[in-house]
Formats: C-alpha cells, sequence, structure tokens
C-alpha cells in the first residue's frame, strides 16, 4: 500500500486552534484540519495533515519559517492559508502588510514550495463579521468588517488562476451557509460548526490532487507517536520557542528521522489541560490517528494547589486518569510511555503561585507526589516510564541553581526542549529496534 500523503496546512490564524475556553476547540478533534485528516482517511484517501498555522503571523514572519516548519518534512501538499492577519487595519488606511508585499511574499513562498517539489494548495480566509473584536472596537473599518479582507481575497484567486494553483474558495463558500455567522469564533475563526463545515469541503476539493501527488509513490510503514498532554507538551510559544521547529516535538522526529525511522510525532498537547479532560478526549485526540506509540505527559496542571490549599486534582484521581488512558491505548494495540514532566522553578511561584504551602514545602511538591504516583501506575501497568522531573533535577545546570532549561518558571526554553527531545529519542530507539 502506498504511504499516506502528507499535507502541511501552513500559514497563519487570526485566533488560536489551542483554545481551552470553549472558543474553537477544547480537543484537537474539534480543528479542521484533525477533521480532514479524519475525512480523507475515512474516504479511502491515507493521509497526515499537519497543523503548521500560528495565530497572528503576517506573512512575511511566515516566509522566514516555511523550511524549518513545513519543507523540511518533505511534504507532498502545502495547503496555504493567509490573509486574516495581514489585512488587519492599523488604521483607516494601513494594513498590516500593504498589498503588493502580500503578493509578492505569497509568490515567492509558491516559488520555494513548487522547487522543493511539493504541491501547493491556496486557500482564502473565512470572511469576518461584526463580532470581530478590531472591528467593534476601532473606526478603521470604515468600508466593513471585509473591506480590506475582500481585497487578499481577490488577490489570492488572481495568483492561482495565473500560476495555475488549486484554490479553494473559503472567503467565498462561508457566507452561502445559512447563519454563516454562527460557524466563526469571535467573529474570525472556525468553531466546531466552522470546522466541520470547512474540512468536509476540503476532503471533497482535495482527492484530485492528492490522487496527482501519490502517483507511483513508494511503499513506506511511518511510525506514528502522538505526545498527548497540557501545554509542556505543546511548548510552543514559551520563550525562545517562537517556531514549530524549536518544540521537542519537532527536535525528537528529526532525531529518529536521523537514525533511520520513517517517525511522525503527532502533537495532542492542550494548553492548561488535566488528566481528567485528558482521559475523555483519548478517543478522538489519540486513538483516532492510531498511533503506533502514545507519550502521556502530564502532571503540572494537576498539581496546581487552590487557594483553599487544596489540590485540583487529588492524586487517587490523577492515577485513575492515567491507568484508564493507558488500558485503552493497550487494548487498541498502541504502545503506552508515561512521561514525567519537568520540575518548576520559583520564578513560576513569583508570578502565578503564592501560596503558603508552596514556601513551606517547595514549590515542586506536589509535583514531586503526582510523579511518584505516575511511576506506581507504570509500573502496575506494565509500561514504559520516563522520569524527566528527576532528569532535569540532575542536570548540571540545574544542581549549580542556573536553569536555563525552564524560561518561564514552567515551560521547557530551547535548551530544555532539546533536553526532553534528547531523553525520548533514546528511549524510543531502543523501543523501535
Amino acid at each position: 500500500m502506498n504511504r499516506p500523503t502528507v499535507c502541511i496546512v501552513f500559514g497563519e490564524t487570526v485566533c488560536s486552534y489551542t483554545s481551552s475556553t470553549g472558543g474553537v476547540i477544547d480537543r484537537f478533534s474539534y480543528s479542521w484540519p484533525f477533521l480532514l485528516e479524519q475525512r480523507l482517511n475515512q474516504r479511502g484517501r491515507p493521509a497526515i495533515v499537519r497543523n503548521s498555522l500560528l495565530s497572528r503571523e503576517p506573512i512575511r514572519q511566515a516566509a522566514e519559517r516555511l523550511e524549518r516548519d513545513c519543507l523540511d518534512l518533505r511534504p507532498d501538499v502545502v495547503l496555504l492559508h493567509f490573509g486574516q492577519t495581514d489585512a488587519l487595519l492599523t488604521d483607516a488606511e494601513t494594513p498590516v502588510t500593504p498589498l503588493n508585499r502580500f503578493r509578492r511574499d505569497l509568490e515567492g513562498i509558491i516559488t520555494r514550495i513548487r522547487r522543493s517539489g511539493a504541491r501547493p494548495v491556496l486557500l482564502t480566509p473565512p470572511p469576518l463579521t461584526v463580532s470581530f473584536p478590531e472591528y467593534m472596537m476601532r473606526a478603521a473599518y470604515q468600508y466593513g468588517a471585509n473591506g480590506s479582507l475582500a481585497r487578499y481575497a481577490q488577490a489570492i484567486r488572481a495568483i492561482a488562476v495565473r500560476r495555475k494553483i488549486p484554490l479553494l474558495d473559503l472567503f467565498a463558500l462561508f457566507p452561502q451557509q445559512p447563519l454563516w455567522e454562527e460557524m466563526l469564533f469571535s467573529g474570525c475563526c472556525p468553531n466546531r460548526a466552522g470546522s466541520r463545515f470547512a474540512a468536509e469541503k476540503l476532503a471533497r476539493f482535495l482527492p484530485p490532487v492528492l490522487k496527482q501527488r501519490t502517483a507511483g509513490a513508494r511503499p513506506e510503514k511511518l511510525i506514528t507517536i502522538v505526545a498527548h498532554g497540557d501545554s509542556v507538551t505543546n511548548s510552543l510559544g514559551a520563550p525562545g520557542v517562537t517556531s514549530h521547529a524549536f518544540t521537542w516535538r519537532r527536535i525528537l522526529e528529526q532525531r529518529l528521522r536521523k537514525a533511520g525511522y520513517p517517525v511522525y510525532v503527532r502533537n495532542s498537547g492542550i494548553p492548561c489541560d488535566r488528566t481528567v479532560n485528558a482521559a475523555a478526549r483519548f478517543h478522538a485526540d489519540v486513538l483516532a490517528r492510531k498511533p503506533d506509540f502514545v507519550l502521556i505527559c502530564f502532571g503540572l496542571n494537576d498539581a496546581w494547589i487552590t487557594n483553599a490549599q487544596k489540590p485540583v486534582i487529588a492524586a487517587r484521581l490523577y492515577r485513575e486518569k492515567l491507568g484508564e488512558m493507558v488500558r485503552l491505548a493497550k487494548a487498541k494495540g498502541v504502545v503506552p510511555i508515561l512521561v514525567a514532566p519537568n520540575p518548576m522553578t520559583w520564578l513560576y511561584y513569583t508570578n502565578y503561585f503564592q501560596r503558603p504551602v508552596y514556601k513551606q514545602r517547595g514549590v515542586n511538591c506536589r509535583v514531586a507526589e503526582l510523579v511518584y504516583e505516575m511511576e506506581r501506575v507504570a509500573q502496575a501497568e506494565r509500561v514504559g516510564f520516563i522520569n524527566l522531573f528527576q532528569i532535569f533535577q540532575d542536570h548540571p545546570q540545574w544542581r549549580a541553581g542556573r536553569n536555563p532549561l525552564v524560561a518561564d518558571g514552567l515551560h521547557p526554553s530551547p535548551a530544555g526542549n532539546r533536553l526532553w527531545a534528547g531523553v525520548l529519542a533514546d528511549y524510543l530507539q531502543k523501543k523501535m529496534s
């Protein structure tokens, strides 16, 4: 059987796809890139769809990360999603990116994609509604919410015609739906209904493109690893981690590929997530991807102590939910590996955690308890356990009192991400050999 077609969604979005507040998603399975992959596979078109959108990134910045966040992954197809951020008005006449500069940068990205051997596909962004915050708060939008964005959508259409590039016109398709404005969160980004709509349109539109790219593709068994966790697992956006390429997930993937393993590491890390919600979304966000391995990385959010001096998640419940996820994975033939989180520093206490219990017992008092519970689960279920909590604390820089491994006191810095990736790569190579 031919290997799955690798599609990368590259570009920007005005709002984040990892909202945990009930906005766009509180599960990865609600985002349109995830749903698109699901629909393509259900229809007999094996595909891996990777989300490389960054929030509020103008096209000139995206062009700088094209190689490391897209082309270095050797995609077959690249879905280009630009326009919303670039068209935002800073005053009555000035967009974030001038239209001529936008055209030039988009043409340059297309040329580089084609030179790499991948095929570009253009998407116009969804239109804005009157609920869009900038529209409600600024007088700059004197020609309506889409007065500026419509010009950028038209520029994308013109480039698609001139360069003979497949185009899906979401800017035109959304308003054709009844109550379409209710399909956009915060007036700009697809919510669950909007994500389903976009995914369905793309799933019908893309098969001819994918067929052209996969003709004669060589058979290859891909190893899929899902990293299931919280913001430390996601790691994008921490100080110094400004690109997907700097996350431990991407570094891990690169190291394993250099060692000869055709690996894809899929992200299922949602900021602020805890084991209770993680177990609830395990089927949709992990098992639906049919991985070979799942890295289960939780603990820092579960360890929080409230103003009432009570833990957010009791140790017993934490242990139960970890065990539940491990057993679900094993039942589906997926190899689960429990990964203890890195420790915190007093910097995070200073900013967020000013509770008496931390002064008395140390900022990592609860984390240490949950690491112990995670190890108990690993022993009881006879699954792998990687104690990054201890590995970080044993690191020479940590022991010397210098903590560049944890940038903001909680999330791994670029050096911390490299340490995460190195430890996991060594462990996984032994598992896969």
